[in-house]
């Protein structure tokens, strides 16, 4: 899209009384409670179902560690030592290693070959029963060195926190859900419909009122130009996402399961398509073209019973 275009898509009177739909953007940054981030999302009367979880026992763990080398790192650091620390993985542990700044190759940042490990951390899962009597348990595990009081402190912490890289794409599964496009081909900017425009209002509070991130939403005119790039857009997604399903059909390989999650996967899109085209008028071929696939892989599966 050129710079013109995107300058006629944004409305500059924010009292619009009914635009096309917003362009979103946003910014993510810090750590947040959960806790925190709940309690406003359903402040603003939205779905639990749509919520965020917080990170598994295994990416705490490893961000515990993480956290402990930039712990141990600024000691050092203020205490003009050359030792380092920081985590690699081995056999899916999380292994804490020491070694010497002179031994790094400043070319190519590596640390050493034969690092010295002095703690090694990982999430012991067990399951216990059958069916509905089913449970598991996560036990934190440390198998040498004596960080295990510090490591354990920052698990426990981030097993409640939100990192703003989780949040990011958290938001894109929100816009996703709520049959927005992108307007890039690397996403950062999207359109949110105008049936949708309500509800985003809801997740812009929501994000706002938390302080997890800042959601910028601008009005976008109901112009040709606007019009054009918003179908652009569509047409990129779903044929993209068309594209890939038919050389997943040719393969020969979706079965079963897989070949009734690619017709629901066809359904939405035609849903999405019929949307936008209520919104800005019709769109040619993108409504056949999602039912066409929709059609030739309901006879594979069909094929198959």
């Amino acid at each position: 899209m050129s710079t013109a275009s995107k300058s006629n898509i944004i409305a500059i009177d924010d009292n619009l009384e009914e635009p096309l739909g917003y362009i979103t953007y946003w910014n993510t940054s810090g750590e947040h409670s959960f806790d925190h981030i709940k309690q406003y999302w359903l402040s603003a009367g939205l779905s639990e179902d749509a919520l965020l979880s917080t990170c598994s026992e295994k990416v705490a763990m490893r961000r515990a560690c993480d956290q402990t080398c930039r712990d141990l790192n600024a000691t050092t650091a203020a205490a003009k030592s050359r030792t380092q620390y920081k985590v690699v993985n081995q056999r899916g542990h999380n292994v804490i290693v020491r070694y010497d700044e002179k031994d790094v190759d400043p070319a190519s940042d590596e640390i050493p070959l034969d690092p010295k490990p002095i703690a090694e951390f990982w999430v012991d899962r067990v399951e216990t029963g059958q069916g509905k009597n089913k449970t598991v348990t996560y036990t934190p595990i440390n198998r040498r060195g004596d960080h295990f009081p510090d490591v354990m402190t920052h698990y426990e912490h981030f097993m409640d926190q939100i990192l703003a890289r989780d949040i990011g794409p958290w938001l894109i599964d929100v816009a996703d859900a709520m049959k927005a496009v992108r307007m890039r081909d690397n996403g950062g900017i999207y359109f949110i419909p105008r049936v949708m425009v309500k509800k985003w209002d809801k997740v812009v509070w929501a994000m706002k009122e938390s302080g997890c991130a800042l959601v910028q939403k601008l009005p976008a005119v109901d112009a040709s130009d606007a019009v054009e790039a918003v179908i652009d857009a569509l047409k990129t997604e779903v044929s993209s996402k068309l594209e890939k399903m038919t050389e997943e059909l040719a393969s020969g390989e979706l079965q079963g399961r897989a070949l009734d999650t690619r017709i629901a996967k066809c359904r939405e899109l035609q849903e999405k398509v019929a949307g936008y085209a209520k919104l800005i008028g019709h769109i040619p071929d993108l409504e056949d073209q999602a039912k066409d696939m929709r059609r030739k892989i309901t006879h594979a599966r069909m094929q198959m019973n």
